[in-house]
């Protein structure tokens, strides 16, 4: 792999354990984002729900004439978000138990698909998307297995076809069994390295954040969400000295 080392605990099956699990206790957007069955955490989600697709409706940008590969979909949370504005959108998983939902979730919906990533090779043919997108995937996929996908990503994408990473980044790399948490440059380091030009780095989203923390605290109504969103973007980078992860936005370009 050259320069990159295989230094995470990352292992695959209990990777898929864990999310068959959550899927199991939560057929819907919970199972994807915090899947502890507390009022608390169920609260906190609407909010974590609501900015997540804030931030990558912006950065992602779906449009009518996109073809669109949402890699790591879970149950589709952000999948059939996109699909009323694309023309067509895939949905992949490792999790047998989250794509299960996710179609039992899809309808009638003709331009969506799902497949189950069972292999290295993405079952796509070359040049078949022209914007592929994550969010919180790749944290839970080794530096090897990371930088065959990130080629798999350059081989189905269309020239001058984006990709839209969103992951959780640290000061210092720290890794188990179903996470690693690595810092910003180390991101950099691997997706340049599968041929595919930086656009756009910057944090998204902080933990913790002020907005988060209003919302928390009391239940509000959802109505508050969008001022809630504002105070969070204008506050992102101040006091990083007490912010334990960044959400960071990686987008990159196929060269």
């Amino acid at each position: 792999m050259g320069d990159f080392a295989d230094h995470e605990k990352i292992v695959k099956s209990d990777v898929e354990n864990f999310f068959d699990k959550n899927a199991d206790m939560h057929k819907n957007i919970h199972a994807v984002l915090d899947a502890k069955p507390t009022p608390a955490v169920m609260h906190s989600n609407l909010y974590r729900d609501y900015f997540t697709r804030r931030y990558m409706n912006k950065y992602v940008a779906p449009q009518p004439g996109d073809s669109i590969l949402d890699f790591g979909c879970g149950v589709g949370r952000v999948t059939f978000d996109f699909a009323n504005r694309v023309k067509k959108i895939s949905g992949i998983d490792t999790s047998k138990n989250m794509l299960s939902v996710a179609e039992s979730l899809k309808g009638n919906r003709t331009n969506v698909s799902f497949e189950l990533l069972s292999e290295s090779r993405l079952p796509y043919s070359d040049n078949s998307f022209n914007k592929i997108f994550s969010n919180w995937v790749i944290q839970h996929i080794s530096d090897q297995n990371l930088i065959i996908y990130l080629r798999e990503f350059h081989r189905i994408l269309s020239s001058g076809g984006r990709i839209y990473l969103f992951e959780q980044t640290m000061s210092q790399l720290t890794s188990n069994e179903i996470h690693t948490f690595r810092k910003t440059e180390d991101y950099e380091k691997i997706i340049s390295s599968a041929g595919f030009k930086k656009i756009l780095v910057k944090p998204v989203m902080r933990v913790p954040a002020r907005g988060m923390s209003i919302w928390n605290k009391k239940l509000f109504p959802k109505i508050i969400f969008p001022a809630l969103a504002l105070i969070d973007e204008m506050t992102m980078t101040r006091k990083p000295e007490f912010v334990k992860y960044y959400t960071s936005a990686f987008v990159y370009e196929k060269m």
